[in-house]
């Protein structure tokens, strides 16, 4: 039911009249198009009148007087700047606002063609950029009066899983499940910065091909960005959205959760129309489709690092071709890494030059050079333009230094002081500015950053700290609800298993959901693409040609977002029945089972991870499997 008022011109002029006598003579004007939370109306030549539609728009009226004159302080983009806040009356039951008028026309009004659109990308970004540094002290947080933008789109999980079921018949459910089963995997853990909580077209405004004004702040508050990045799909496409997201210093997770933001209003306006053929309902269906895959053509990095070879320097020359690499290696610089790199490539430089793959594909560049025994100087460059602005470059870095320069005590880079984007993605790194000076190869202000590699690996063992957690009685449920989920999309499977320890009752371990399933061998492939078509990642380097493994995150409402595991076998090897088998024992074997319990409790103690976790756990596995004696019958 739609409950907002119909605003008149008159009803303005009234408002006016008794309220704001020094205007009456001004015309009013129906500003078109018009806004669904509020009615503007143009008042003479230079300013605006803005009234909320509905009540639970009200709330924000007073917010935006407070604030709005702080944020134009610091922002290069003309905002709103409040003149006088009306107040109810007999005519109009809610406080109200006069502002002044910003010349320019809404970006949804306009068609832009590629180039403009390129530069409104990038000038979008910087708006948002300039934005997020203001300082948040005092600021809203993100609650019912901005409909909670800025806090997890968790909050409208159940309102986004209804849209999905009850638009199955127009949409892609798997996907839609999947992406958004993503969205809501992780959370915004650095400090809440400001958000504007409506960025969307409509209250872009455009002038000569320039971003000249945003409006309409009746949602801002400080949180979480991620939902101030839907512009990316509703406004921008191809080469713009690359622009925009390159422009912005985001890591995945947070890219994730503003794809989950731009599905989860595109579904509920989608499900809100009734005829789901008519243009606005295919405008919508059309953007659900255009998230969806956008979020397909993304997998998950598999990051490896190899020397630059002759044969490619080709490939390298063209990089550094590209206007992004040429804006901070230039000139000398760039002199001395390709007669840098030739010496490498002849075994006469001590300088070593990597190229960064995910998986198979080379997109990063990467320079390190020993400083005595204890340290290595490192720099880096995201050469592919389709891997900007993909929050890659923190955790390529991360793996490139855990993997190969765990023995060193300090790793140094020399960023230019005006390359800001490059600190701050070092500084989420953890390398810390410890001084300034002039380089030699280009005589302007740089940076000498320091990271203390035993805060890298002690960091790095922290986010995957292992935490024995005891036995849930839910666990039994939630692998049922997985299973019902995925096995009507999985024919070929001939047997689905609750196995490890979410499957003993009284064990306790990590709380990880572990599912085997059993299948033809000629069938594996088939089963691992439908798999990760349902949200879950393939682990390569974690599989056999016996075994492959899916990890995926789901949310859950006691931890907030539990792990789960796939173990895909076939019948022709033991692996089914050592997962079955060690589960089945621990059952009965209640001693077994404890026993089993003290160790793992014993490798939380010690604070044993990976290879030394499953070192410590091996002597007992093996002592297991060889009492099994089960028949194995198929």
């Amino acid at each position: 039911m739609d409950d907002r008022l119909d605003i008149s011109t008159s009803v303005v002029a009234k408002l006016i009249a008794t309220q704001f006598p020094e205007y009456k003579n001004l015309p009013i004007k129906l500003v078109e198009p018009n806004g669904w939370d509020n009615r503007t109306f143009r008042l003479g030549d230079t300013m605006s009148v803005r009234l909320p539609s509905a009540e639970r728009y009200a709330a924000k009226v007073p917010i935006e007087q407070k604030w709005l004159p702080k944020l134009a302080a610091k922002l290069s983009v003309s905002i709103p700047r409040p003149i006088a806040m009306g107040q109810a009356s007999p005519e109009y039951p809610w406080n109200w606002s006069i502002y002044e008028w910003i010349e320019g026309q809404s970006a949804n009004t306009l068609q832009i063609d590629h180039p403009l659109m390129e530069t409104l990308a990038t000038e979008l970004a910087v708006f948002l950029q300039e934005l997020e540094a203001i300082d948040p002290r005092g600021a809203p947080t993100p609650s019912a009066h901005n409909f909670f933008r800025g806090a997890s789109p968790l909050v409208y999980d159940e309102e986004t899983r209804s849209a999905i079921d009850a638009l199955k018949d127009f949409i892609d459910v798997t996907a839609s499940l999947a992406l958004w089963r993503q969205a809501i995997s992780s959370k915004w853990n650095q400090n809440p910065v400001w958000i504007h909580g409506d960025f969307s077209a409509g209250n872009i405004l455009i002038k000569n091909g320039h971003l000249v004004g945003v409006i309409d702040f009746g949602g801002m508050a400080v949180g979480d960005p991620a939902c101030d990045l839907v512009i990316a799909w509703t406004l921008l496409k191809g080469k713009s959205r690359k622009l925009f997201r390159s422009a912005l210093p985001f890591d995945q997770d947070t890219w994730d959760r503003a794809r989950g933001w731009a599905l989860w209003k595109a579904l509920i306006t989608l499900k809100a129309i009734p005829d789901k053929t008519d243009a606005k309902a295919m405008e919508q269906r059309s953007l659900i489709q255009e998230i969806l895959q956008d979020s397909d053509q993304k997998s998950p990095p598999l990051f490896h690092f190899s020397h630059a070879q002759p044969s490619q320097r080709s490939l390298l020359h063209q990089w550094f071709e590209q206007q992004h690499i040429k804006k901070w290696m230039h000139g000398a610089g760039l002199q001395s890494t390709l007669n840098g790199l030739e010496q490498f490539f002849r075994g006469e430089s001590s300088t070593t030059y990597w190229i960064g793959y995910d998986q198979e594909t080379p997109f990063a560049f990467l320079i390190t050079s020993p400083e005595g025994e204890e340290a290595t100087t490192l720099d880096l460059f995201i050469c592919d333009i389709n891997y900007l602005g993909k929050g890659l470059a923190v955790p390529m870095v991360k793996e490139f230094l855990i993997t190969h320069f765990p023995h060193v005590k300090k790793v140094f880079i020399d960023p230019e002081a005006t390359n800001t984007r490059a600190i701050h993605v070092y500084q989420k790194i953890g390398f810390k500015i410890t001084g300034e000076f002039i380089a030699k190869w280009h005589p302007v202000p740089h940076y000498q950053m320091e990271l203390r590699m035993q805060d890298l690996l002690h960091s790095s063992r922290q986010q995957n700290k292992y935490i024995f957690a005891p036995y849930d009685e839910s666990y039994p449920s939630l692998f049922q609800q997985e299973k019902q989920r995925i096995s009507p999309h999985l024919p070929q499977v001939m047997a689905i298993e609750h196995v490890g320890s979410t499957a003993v009752p009284d064990l306790g371990g990590k709380g990880i959901i572990d599912i085997a399933l059993l299948a033809p061998k000629a069938d594996m492939n088939a089963i691992s693409t439908a798999l990760q078509r349902l949200g879950y990642e393939f682990r390569p380097s974690f599989s056999t040609e016996d075994r492959l493994y899916f990890v995926s995150f789901m949310p859950d409402p006691k931890i907030g977002s539990r792990r789960y595991h796939i173990h895909l076998t076939h019948p022709e090897c033991r692996i089914w029945q050592e997962l079955v088998g060690f589960r089945d024992y621990l059952i009965v074997h209640p001693k077994a089972r404890d026993e089993y319990a003290a160790i793992k409790k014993k490798a939380v103690a010690e604070g044993l991870e990976g290879a030394s976790y499953r070192q410590i756990k091996d002597p007992f596995l093996k002592k297991i499997l060889q009492q099994l004696e089960t028949p194995w019958n198929m």
